[in-house]
């Protein structure tokens, strides 16, 4: 799972001229691509459904450090935004 933990931090990573629509359309083919390969099975689903919250803790923290803001990254993200915004879901 340090593969595509690692793969995240680098497509977020301080890239703050793009937006938060932008940043999803280049995470979902990784995370889908992991989830393929893994083909989520009861052993794996625990493991695939924390990536779920690290990613999403990686996109508030991008935006939080974005707007310059210690509060607009918390309330801003939540799951169904991103899931809206087309972030891909495991399980």
């Amino acid at each position: 799972m340090g593969r595509i933990k690692q793969r995240v931090r680098e497509v977020v990573g301080r890239r703050y001229s793009l937006s938060l629509e932008e940043l999803i359309k280049e995470l979902t083919p990784a995370i889908k691509g992991r989830n393929n390969y893994h083909k989520a099975t009861r052993a794996v689903l625990k493991r695939l459904r924390k990536l779920n919250a690290f990613v999403c803790e990686r996109l508030r923290i991008f935006l939080k450090r974005k707007y310059s803001d210690q509060s607009r990254g918390t309330w801003r993200v939540h799951d169904n935004l991103v899931v809206r915004l087309g972030l891909y879901q495991f399980g």
